[in-house]
């Protein structure tokens, strides 16, 4: 942006300073400036008078008066001719004048319409893109609707327009603008995708028949398409069929980072998914998935108001190898809004299939409650711990949430 103004700016300077040399020349040496015109006329008659004194009290007066009416007549003639080239060097004058007037125009013109049909609102736009803010978002916001007001064909803007205004909640705004950019590229699966992902939004997080049509086709084009795939197990579970939810949800978390947000929900809800079939088995390796453990949750007196605050924070629950491996043999997500709470735990949960729950003889039970959604643990987070325990021992436990992280 800075080097087309500065390009505008340098353009502007060289038409003014050639306005100025041939609006007003320089002056002559002489001081003063004299009227052309008047001094030839000047010199005129002070000519006239030359001949009038040479002629004077000459012996032929007839030849002398014929030469002198010659000489008059020639004189007059270069009068004549110095007046047409003053009145030539008016009327180049005023020519230079137009013509510097017109460039003038020209450049005004030429970036004017530089800005109105040229790229400076695309580089704007990029310059809102690489800010960031709330004000700057509603600046980029009003930015991308007046330009598409120019550019209605525009794909990408219509998509960054769309994203936009899902990130500020507006789920029908989102919508519209989707559709707009399906118009234009309608055999696009990343951009159906996004569309029915507006959709379930805007139906109050439930997936209808425009968005299941679109997961189908989607899925049809790319099968491992993670938001697809994320919707299909939604409306899967929606309708009761946990199996297809699972599995929904376990292809999309090939997709997905391990230890990022999105796939640590997936895993919950997948374990959701499959502690909800009636059936023992819910994969084809013969899983079992007979309870094996029941723990009960509970804030313990002297965090409650601390750990309360916001109902919305995330709570795992998870069981893992005691002084083993770190990594959880089987886990559930909550919040804290469920508690207290009961948790039911069997082989057919298990995070790996080499590492079944009752496969492992001593067992360690942890509970976090997480304000940041991560696995991870964190300072400031609340949590229980009990173990050893052993399934042989029993099946019952009760933990209590009664420690801050430092």
């Amino acid at each position: 942006m800075m080097v087309w103004l500065l390009a505008g700016a340098m353009l502007l300077a060289a038409v003014g300073f050639t306005c100025f040399r041939v609006l007003f020349p320089e002056k002559s040496s002489g001081g003063l400036e004299q009227n052309s015109e008047q001094m030839n006329r000047t010199l005129y008659r002070e000519h006239l008078a030359d001949l009038e004194r040479q002629y004077l009290g000459n012996n032929d007066p007839t030849e002398d008066q014929n030469q002198q009416q010659a000489l008059v007549v020639e004189a007059q003639r270069q009068l004549l001719i110095d007046d047409q080239d003053q009145q030539s060097k008016a009327l180049n004058n005023g020519g230079a004048a137009l013509l510097a007037a017109m460039s003038l125009t020209l450049c005004l013109l030429a970036v004017t319409l530089y800005a109105k049909l040229g790229a400076m609102p695309d580089l704007e736009i990029r310059k809102l893109m690489d800010s960031s803010g709330t004000d700057n978002d509603k600046t980029l916001h009003q930015a991308l609707q007046t330009r598409l007001e120019d550019r209605p064909d525009n794909l990408y803007y219509w998509l960054l327009l769309a994203r936009l205004e899902l990130g500020e909640s507006h789920p029908e705004q989102a919508v519209r603008a989707y559709r707009q950019a399906r118009r234009l590229s309608p055999d696009d699966p990343a951009l159906n995708a996004e569309l029915a992902q507006a959709l379930f939004i805007q139906n109050n997080n439930q997936v209808n028949d425009e968005a299941e049509r679109l997961i189908a086709e989607v899925l049809g084009k790319q099968p491992n398409n993670t938001m697809a795939l994320e919707l299909a197990g939604i409306a899967a579970f929606a309708k009761g069929d946990y199996p297809n939810a699972a599995r929904y949800w376990q292809r999309s978390l090939k997709g997905l980072p391990t230890d990022s947000v999105q796939a640590q929900a997936l895993q919950a809800g997948m374990l959701r998914a499959r502690s909800l079939i009636k059936d023992k088995q819910i994969t084809s390796d013969g899983t079992d998935g007979s309870i094996l453990l029941n723990v009960s949750v509970a804030l313990g007196d002297n965090i409650k108001e601390q750990a309360l605050t916001d109902p919305e924070d995330t709570v795992f629950v998870y069981v893992r190898e005691w002084q083993g491996m770190p990594m959880p043999l089987v886990a559930q997500r909550y919040t804290v809004a469920d508690l207290p709470l009961k948790v039911e735990f069997s082989d057919a949960m298990s995070l790996s299939p080499s590492r079944q729950l009752s496969s492992i003889k001593q067992l360690g039970i942890i509970v976090r409650i997480a304000a940041s959604g991560s696995r991870q643990a964190a300072s400031g987070d609340f949590e229980g711990r009990l173990g050893p325990v052993s399934l042989d021992d029993g099946s019952d436990y009760a933990i209590t949430i009664d420690t801050r992280l430092p």
